[in-house]
């Protein structure tokens, strides 16, 4: 069982991965990866892939799980084929401008406010800065914010901004602590 009430780089988390869910309904969650910001040998993807659909399976019912990549980048093309095989939705973003995907990233989270159910809970695989807004925008709302960042791309800043807070390599502690 993974202790989260360590201090990652100037925030307590002190939320377990949230078992938000009555005894009959799981809240809604979505799920954006930017494949950019957060990679993965091609070797380990898949097993990092499925320890993030199973993470979240386990809390919430995923409404999407959407990875943004650049179809210009072979590494993120080879990427995108590994986890489309995983079932999730691959959106290229053919675009080599500073934020390209980023800004393509906040527009499909902020269209999920028109969606009837619309998610109660936004997990995001990112780590920088950028997305503040969104973040902002999102908890303004009433929404939950979870990020899961690499270790070392990781904005101190985003950390203190998010309700919850874990690097990519906890996935496999969280998938054993089931109960949180």
């Amino acid at each position: 069982m993974i202790d989260n009430q360590a201090t990652f780089t100037g925030k307590t988390n002190q939320n377990k991965l949230s078992t938000e869910q009555s005894s009959h309904k799981k809240l809604l969650a979505y799920l954006a990866w930017d494949i950019q910001n957060v990679k993965s040998k091609q070797k380990n993807l898949p097993s990092l892939g499925s320890d993030l659909l199973e993470v979240c399976g386990q809390k919430w019912r995923l409404t999407s799980k959407n990875v943004f990549y650049n179809s210009q980048k072979k590494n993120e093309t080879d990427a995108k084929d590994v986890l489309e095989g995983m079932g999730f939705k691959c959106i290229n973003v053919p675009d080599n401008s500073k934020n390209g995907v980023d800004k393509t990233l906040i527009y499909y989270c902020t269209k999920q406010f028109t969606r009837k159910p619309s998610p109660d809970i936004f997990v995001l695989v990112l780590g920088d800065w950028d997305y503040a807004g969104l973040i902002s925008i999102l908890q303004a709302a009433g929404k939950k914010v979870i990020i899961f960042a690499q270790r070392g791309s990781e904005s101190k800043k985003l950390i203190n901004l998010v309700d919850e807070f874990y690097f990519i390599d906890q996935l496999p502690q969280l998938i054993g602590s089931k109960a949180a």
